[in-house]
C-alpha cells in the first residue's frame, strides 16, 4: 500500500511541476521478422506517451517515451510441411528519442529502444488448434522524420531495427 501511495504521490508530482510538453501518439506498424531463412510480416497498432525535454539549444529535446501495442494481423510459415498461423500478441517498447527540430514544422530524431515483443504461433492438428507462446526483448535503435501540422499535432514516419526484427512506422502525434 506504502508503494502504491509513493508511486501516486510522485506522479503527481511530476505532473505538476510539468504539466506542459507531454507527446501522445497512435501509429501503424508493418513489423517483419526474418530469421532461420523465413521472413514474416505483421501490421500492428500502438499508442505511445513521452515527455519533451528541451536542451539549452530549443531546437534539440530528449524524449523518454513508452509504446504500448498490438498485432492486427497474422501471417502463415509453413515448416515441414505443416502451417503454423503466426501473430504479434502485443508489444511493449520504451526508447529515449534526440529530436532536433530542422525548422519551425520539420523535424528529424534518432531512439535507442528496447522492446518486448509477445507472439503466438498456433497449429491444427486433428481438428484441434495446439497454440505456442513466447515473449523476449530486444535492443534496438531507429530514426525518424517528423512534420508539425501546428503546435498540437504532426505526423512521423519512422525505421526501427531489433536483432532481426525491422519496424516500418507511420503515425500521428499530440502535444498536450
Amino acid at each position: 500500500m506504502f508503494r502504491k501511495i509513493t508511486l501516486t504521490t510522485l506522479l503527481l508530482g511530476f505532473a505538476s511541476v510539468s504539466s506542459a510538453n507531454w507527446v501522445s501518439g497512435l501509429s501503424y506498424h508493418h513489423i517483419t521478422v526474418e530469421e532461420n531463412g523465413m521472413k514474416l510480416g505483421f501490421p500492428a497498432i500502438s499508442g505511445s506517451l513521452g515527455h519533451k525535454i528541451p536542451m539549452q539549444d530549443d531546437r534539440i529535446s530528449i524524449i523518454p517515451e513508452i509504446r504500448v501495442g498490438l498485432g492486427i494481423g497474422d501471417d502463415v510459415v509453413n515448416l515441414m510441411g505443416v502451417d503454423f498461423d503466426v501473430e504479434i500478441d502485443g508489444f511493449l517498447g520504451l526508447s529515449l528519442k534526440g529530436q532536433m527540430e530542422v525548422n519551425n514544422n520539420l523535424y528529424v530524431y534518432v531512439a535507442p529502444s528496447y522492446a518486448n515483443f509477445s507472439v503466438t504461433a498456433t497449429v491444427s492438428v486433428n481438428n484441434q488448434d495446439i497454440a505456442f507462446t513466447g515473449d523476449s526483448w530486444h535492443f534496438g535503435f531507429g530514426a525518424g522524420v517528423g512534420y508539425h501540422f501546428d503546435q498540437k499535432r504532426s505526423v512521423e514516419l519512422a525505421y526501427e531495427r531489433f536483432d532481426g526484427i525491422d519496424v516500418l512506422s507511420a503515425g500521428l502525434k499530440f502535444n498536450f
